[in-house]
Formats: structure tokens, sequence, C-alpha cells
């Protein structure tokens, strides 16, 4: 075997009796520049220990899309559509002895014919919403969806006082339930990554508030007491910097006043001195 670049990994007996200890089960990989790592499993499950490798590779995993559409069933034709599935599987060849082949063809078949009678739609901006929170269950969306309709009823308060209350009991449990469930998923998720530091930090970002964008600089400065213009982003940087450090200190000194006082002659001062436009 090692003519052939084949190096026998598991090193341990993988059979052992209460007379003999054999290695019976090999791995043999033709590669070992990756780093491997080979182990038994202690298991009585077959008189043979199971033998396992792991090997470190370094394939960079791709990020899920977010799913955009999704088939339309509600003008689906069952009768039809197993029919038309029929129809193409009977024009299969009936020798062929590839059963590669024969499994693409079935799932061709399959895919052209669902595509055929449920179009892919677009899906709406609740239902995307919806998708992006994976604690609310099939059950929660279909009580959202009933809540809705009741709302949509319940169209004039003092009409219908009876059924807007039924409406605000079912509305409040809705939405005790959504925060349980909320809760529960994160627990289990937190519970889940309690080992991995990268997928903590990932679910503490998803809970905490989104950081606000920063703000660009302004187009044009002008000082309204020199009317001089600025139109460079340094220099409107490097004026805005130097007044907010120097007039507070500035005016407190000129005025030995108190520091509650200082802040409202800064703001009066800078809505004095500069102009954006």
């Amino acid at each position: 075997m090692l003519a052939y670049d084949c190096t026998q990994l598991i090193t341990r007996p993988t059979r052992i009796t209460d007379h003999s200890a054999t290695l019976l089960d090999h791995i043999y990989p033709n590669n070992i520049k990756m780093p491997v790592q080979p182990g038994i499993v202690l298991s009585d499950l077959s008189d043979h220990l199971p033998t396992f490798v792991m090997i470190k590779s370094s394939c960079v995993k791709q990020k899920h899309s977010s799913i955009t559409l999704r088939h339309n069933y509600k003008n689906l034709d069952r009768s039809t559509f197993l029919q038309e599935i029929k129809d193409a599987l009977d024009m299969l060849p009936v020798n062929n002895e590839n059963p590669c082949q024969v499994v693409d063809d079935i799932q061709s078949i399959f895919n052209n014919t669902m595509q055929k009678h449920t179009p892919p739609q677009p899906l709406s901006r609740n239902r995307r919403k919806l998708l992006n929170k994976p604690w609310i269950t099939q059950a929660l969306y279909k009580s959202i969806k009933e809540k809705k309709i009741y709302r949509s009823l319940v169209k004039n308060v003092f009409e219908n006082k009876v059924k807007f209350s039924y409406y605000k009991r079912y509305r409040n449990q809705l939405t005790h339930l959504l925060v349980l469930s909320k809760k529960e998923y994160y627990q289990s998720q937190f519970l889940i990554a309690r080992n991995d530091s990268a997928k903590t930090w990932k679910l503490n970002n998803t809970l905490l508030p989104g950081r606000t964008k920063a703000t660009s600089t302004p187009p044009n400065l002008t000082h309204l007491l020199s009317g001089e213009c600025k139109e460079n982003p340094t220099d409107i940087a490097n004026i805005l910097n130097d007044l907010f450090v120097s007039v507070g200190k500035k005016h407190g000194q000129q005025n030995n006043c108190s520091p509650k006082q200082q802040d409202s002659h800064c703001k009066n001062e800078l809505s004095v001195l500069i102009l954006f436009t």
C-alpha cells in the first residue's frame, strides 16, 4: 500500500475478545497533507469497534441567500399534475441500466412539472419578515393570519364592542405566545452555542439594537461672522473640531458662569457661528 502513497491511520486493535486483540478495520488515505485525527469509538454495537478520521478542511462555508420566491400551491390541480408526471415517466426508456441517469430523469420531470403548475412568486414584505423570525412556528403564523382576519371584521369599534373585545383578548394572548416562543428559541440557541464564542456574539448582535449609520459631512459650511465658505470635507472637519473643543471653555472663562450656563451658551454660540447649506 505504501507504493501507492496509502498510509494506515488506525494503529490499535478494533476486534477485542477474551483471548485476542486484532486490528481488522483500516483507513487508508492517499493524501495526508491536511491535518488528520484518526480514532476508535468504544461501542458494543458490534464485535468490531467503529473507526473514524477527522480531516481539517479549508473549505469556505457559503452564505445562504434570503428566500424571495416561493411556489404558489393555491391553484394546483393535483389530478392534472400527477397525470402529466405519469405520462412523462411512461416515455422514459425501460432498458436503461444506468441508475444514476434514471434518478436524474425522474427528478428533472418532477421539477419541470412543478415549475409549470406552481410558478414561483415573490414573497410579500410581511412574509419575508416572518421568515427572518425562526421562532414563529407554523401554528403561530396561522394565528397571526387569523388575527388579521378578526381585525378586518371589526371595522367599527363602537358598533362591534363584543367582537372587538374578543379580538383584543385574542391579540393579547397571541402577543404573549410570541414573546414566550422567542424567549425559548434564543435560550435553546444560546445553550447550543455555549462553547462557541463566535456564534454567541452573533446571537447577541441579533438581539441588540442596530447601530445608527454615521451621518456624512455637510456639503458646505459658512461662517456667519466672516462669511467664509468651506467645501472641502477635511477643512469642514477641522473647523468643527476646533469649534467644539474651544467654544465651551472660552465662553465660560469669559463670563464666569456655571457648567449648566456654559452648556446653554455653547448651543447659542454654535447656532450663531456656523451655517450648513
